[in-house]
């Protein structure tokens, strides 16, 4: 979504490249029918600058080792009309996927892009990279999602997600990293530790999540399967004090192939997509259910950022995109 202008948006279809709408969503456009990739995984758009977007190619579906190979990111400088290949140096025959981007809130120019074993960071718009996080030599682990720290996006957290059912014990320090940029390097360490899951269950997707006046809170939802079920866990992990508080769960049985994104509105309610989509309004006391007519399989949320009235919402879902009334 267009920071500056609501009404424009973009989506990135698995097998479907590129499409922009500049009337909420009204009609559509396609703007990459010649490209050399139409798996598209994540776009940003810049802050300050509309014509400004960059998407990263390769998709996961529902496994997390399973979907389309991409090719790197491509770069928008018109609004999407033309595109070029940043230099990240991802090759199709490296058999890889670019995950997830994050766009500086305040300068355009500074992308992170997340691969399943490697994060890449640029400083000059994509022009040359830098890898800042690499997890190669990790068996069964690869990167899941990231999030700038509220109020400093020096910070990203990153975590760790396992490619199959597994216990968390067999990767329990590897689940959560923080990359940190000090102006000239950027160094990475794993944090929160003592992740309060039992060690046996098998847990899969770890999204996170943050609230702009929380700072040093960061939201934490595994996808688990132990001795309760296919189990939901929702936690707090407060930096300052280093220390993990158990929020609530769920084992809602539709909620059991992922939790793909965990977004907070302004008015304070935490919405989690999964197969269907869900909304706690007590930091996860209590989840109920705001799919609605939604197609299943909730891919990627934005919710918009209001101060007043009913929270609105866009889903992109395995059968196309909604937005909430």
């Amino acid at each position: 979504v267009d920071p500056a202008n609501h009404n424009n948006m973009f989506i990135g279809a698995a097998t479907g490249g590129v499409w922009k709408t500049t009337n909420g969503g009204s009609s559509w456009t396609p703007l990459s029918d010649n490209l050399i990739t139409i798996g598209i995984s994540d776009i940003e758009v810049a802050h300050d600058n509309h014509n400004l977007i960059y998407i990263s190619s390769g998709v996961q579906t529902s496994g997390l080792l399973r979907g389309d190979y991409g090719v790197g990111v491509l770069k928008s400088t018109n609004g999407g009309s033309s595109w070029s290949l940043c230099n990240i140096g991802i090759q199709a025959s490296d058999k890889t996927k670019v995950l997830k981007l994050l766009l500086h809130p305040t300068n355009s120019s500074i992308l992170y892009a997340m691969t399943e074993k490697r994060i890449y960071r640029t400083a000059n718009a994509g022009s040359s990279w830098s890898t800042v996080a690499n997890i190669t030599s990790v068996t069964n682990v690869i990167f899941r999602d990231m999030k700038f720290k509220p109020g400093n996006p020096n910070v990203v957290y990153v975590s760790g997600a396992n490619n199959t059912w597994k216990p968390l014990g067999t990767y329990a320090n590897k689940a959560i990293w923080r990359l940190f940029h000090n102006g000239s390097s950027t160094s990475w360490s794993q944090i929160g530790n003592t992740v309060p899951i039992p060690s046996s269950y098998q847990t899969w997707c770890i999204a996170l999540g943050t609230r702009e006046m929380e700072i040093d809170n960061l939201y934490v939802a595994f996808l688990c399967h132990g001795d309760a079920g296919n189990t939901k866990y929702f936690y707090r992990y407060n930096e300052e004090t280093a220390s993990w508080m158990t929020l609530g769960s769920t084992t809602s049985s539709f909620m059991i192939n992922a939790v793909w994104d965990l977004d907070f509105s302004t008015n304070g309610n935490a919405y989690i997509s999964s197969y269907y989509l869900y909304k706690s309004g007590n930091l996860f006391s209590s989840i109920s259910s705001a799919q609605n007519s939604m197609h299943p399989d909730i891919r990627k949320l934005f919710v918009f950022p209001q101060l007043s009235g009913s929270d609105i919402l866009i889903a992109a879902t395995d059968g196309g995109v909604y937005r909430s009334t």
